[in-house]
């Protein structure tokens, strides 16, 4: 300086020094200093915008970081800032329209981890401060998923039919993790009897069963059904453990099988009978579970045993069940024609 003379520069050096040092009045003289020879300097508006947080100046800090977003709208670290600001400040609305502006002029921010957190945060606080469903509404479409599985959650404590209304539009949800929790959030008592009520919503979940690419989903549907006391679900349920149709993924069958637990019909039996000779010893130790759950007998099956040894334990399970079920009825007469 006393060489050349004071410039935005130099000042913006000797702030470091300072920052270093923690001489946090140093450190605003100099800034003040740089922003005297630079009143538009986007490294000092941005520095002195950060160090006004710290002193507790969120007024001149949002002047300072909005002057300097203004020249760089593109920047990152001074929108993420200002962001930071509003949210601590109890203005999430004003952080949103911040992290928007940022992501309208550079698109590539919108997979930005810090801006990911931000706009998650906003959302959040916003809808805390909700407190109807078309409130809530919007927050289907955000684009973060913990947002829409946050939503999920807060629909599910209403208790209204508006708010399981929209909690199905949640369940088609492109994202698997969402729709599990949605789907978990369906065992709640309110919840399930709406699903035992609605068979639109119960062939909802059966098709979520049989036909979800993730597996996490189909397992979670298959927990849900085993809390129905619906035909239609015990047959969802055993189509997914045994058959043409069964599930490739093990963890599915397995959690099948023990949903199958709580249905007390022939096609249950049947398919978890079919199931003691699943490839998975998992599958298999659930089956035999479930069927001891429904009968009280365990019939000599061990699910590590050799295969021969399953196979003789499954034919003897088959003439229990065919015993327990009693003979056939004849068919009837045909007494002619006119009858």
């Amino acid at each position: 300086e006393d060489a050349e003379g004071g410039s935005a520069d130099l000042s913006l050096a000797r702030f470091a020094v300072y920052r270093v040092e923690r001489r946090e009045a140093a450190s605003m003289a100099a800034l003040d200093r740089a922003l005297y020879h630079d009143p538009l300097d986007t490294r000092a508006l941005f520095f002195r915008g950060a160090l006004r947080v710290r002193r507790g100046d969120p007024e001149g800090a949002r002047t300072d970081l909005r002057r300097a977003l203004d020249r760089e709208p593109t920047a990152e670290p001074f929108a993420v800032a200002l962001a930071d600001l509003e949210l601590d400040n109890g203005r999430p609305d004003e952080a949103l329209v911040v992290l928007r502006n940022l992501i309208r002029h550079e698109p590539a921010h919108a997979t930005s981890r810090k801006v990911r957190e931000k706009w998650q945060k906003a959302e959040l606080g916003l809808m805390q401060r909700a407190d109807t469903v078309d409130a809530l509404r919007p927050f289907r479409r955000s684009p973060e998923p913990d947002t829409r599985r946050a939503l999920a959650y807060r629909l599910a404590g209403l208790e209204n039919t508006e708010a399981e209304g929209l909690l199905r539009l949640v369940l088609e949800d492109a994202e698997a993790s969402v729709r599990v929790s949605v789907l978990r959030l369906y065992m709640r008592s309110w919840l399930r009897r709406r699903l035992e009520e609605d068979a639109v919503l119960l062939r909802t979940v059966c098709g979520l069963l049989r036909a979800d690419t993730a597996e996490g989903v189909r397992a979670a549907a298959a927990h849900l059904l085993g809390r129905v006391q619906q035909r239609v679900a015990a047959q969802a349920l055993a189509g997914a453990l045994a058959g043409e149709a069964r599930d490739a993924d093990p963890v599915v069958r397995q959690a099948a099988a023990r949903a199958l637990a709580g249905q007390d019909v022939r096609r249950a039996t049947d398919a978890l009978v079919e199931a003691l000779l699943d490839e998975a010893p998992d599958v298999r130790r659930g089956a035999i579970d479930s069927l001891f759950r429904l009968t009280g007998r365990r019939g000599g099956y061990d699910p590590e045993a050799d295969l021969e040894a399953r196979r003789a334990a499954q034919a003897e399970w088959r003439a229990w069940c065919e015993k327990q079920r009693g003979p056939k009825a004849p068919p009837a007469e045909d007494d002619g024609p006119d009858r």
